[in-house]
């Protein structure tokens, strides 16, 4: 995992607490703010631990499946989840978030319509050379 957040209750305005996710490829600025109400989020990326060896690019979030580092388009991921749906909410979000980093949006989102749970996911990707946002949202 990486950030950690949970929301309870609204600000002093009576909206939802503002979040910004960070741009991967420029930590200074935020790319998008999100607003949370009695929920939790969760981010994993790989910008903040990698390393470079002869001279390719690591990431600290390993795949399960081969035993290395993921090797995928995805820069970050956020999942969002409303504390009144889970015991440990914050800890729900920091398993899917990791989980998330390594699959695609197909098998995400079967994931998350599994839960019968309202769950948000923000994928942040890199496609030819661009940044990608999209939301995936469960059909509960």
């Amino acid at each position: 995992g990486g950030g950690q957040k949970t929301a309870i209750g609204k600000d002093v305005n009576g909206r939802g607490w503002k979040v910004g996710l960070l741009d991967p490829l420029d930590r200074n600025k935020i790319i998008k703010v999100i607003r949370l109400t009695n929920a939790s989020v969760e981010t994993s990326a790989n910008y903040e631990n990698h390393f470079f060896y002869k001279g390719k690019y690591y990431g600290h979030i390993m795949n399960p499946a081969t035993g290395m580092p993921a090797e995928t388009d995805t820069l970050s991921d956020t999942i969002i989840v409303k504390n009144k749906d889970f015991k440990f909410p914050s800890t729900v979000a920091d398993a899917l978030s990791c989980s998330f980093f390594i699959l695609n949006k197909k098998q995400i989102s079967n994931v998350i319509n599994r839960f019968k749970k309202p769950i948000e996911v923000i994928l942040i990707k890199k496609l030819n050379g661009h940044l990608k946002i999209y939301n995936l949202v469960s059909n509960s």
